[in-house]
């Protein structure tokens, strides 16, 4: 099944109609005020513009409003089989509906209809956790991504990264 396929409409509750797409040009000022996290304005817009261009970044949009992403970019040599997701985000009061579980799903069909597109084999989808972040570790754990490593401090010197890999079949 595409991507384009799987272009969901579900109902969260009365209120909130969740679709999940692929985000565009016209996604972009909602993108970096999405990241202003980040604080450094330059770095926002750079990374915004390098994954509508060059990488991907799933949507979840409430009407026309983002409230949930994921980024993911082919790592290295397309022949390695790998991806990475990263920034895997959904806004607090989305959380629990099954939008993140969407999202993750859309995100895996799309990594696996690129490396066809492009003609290699998807092997891994890879990402980093924080250890604390119960809800994100059992999203990914409840799509197949299996714990692998504790990375120590890589991003953050008060917090545990740990690795995750999704083996495509």
């Amino acid at each position: 099944m595409s991507s384009e396929k799987l272009l969901n409409k579900t109902r969260l509750n009365k209120k909130m109609t969740i679709t999940i797409t692929t985000a565009t040009n016209k996604d972009k000022q909602q993108l970096i005020d999405y990241l202003k996290h980040y604080k450094v304005k330059e770095f926002i817009q750079k990374r915004v513009e390098c994954y509508l261009t060059h990488n991907f970044t799933i949507v979840a949009k409430d009407d026309e409003q983002i409230v949930g992403m994921l980024q993911w970019h082919v790592k290295e040599d397309p022949d390695d089989g790998l991806a990475e997701f990263e920034e895997v985000h959904v806004m607090e009061d989305y959380r629990g509906k099954g939008t993140g579980t969407k999202i993750v799903k859309y995100a895996v069909q799309s990594v696996k209809e690129h490396f066809k597109k492009l003609g290699f084999k998807p092997r891994k989808i890879f990402l980093f956790a924080g250890k604390d972040n119960q809800p994100g570790r059992a999203l990914y754990e409840k799509q197949g991504f299996k714990y692998a490593a504790d990375v120590g401090n890589l991003f953050h010197d008060d917090e545990i990264e740990l690795f995750y890999v999704l083996n495509i079949d």
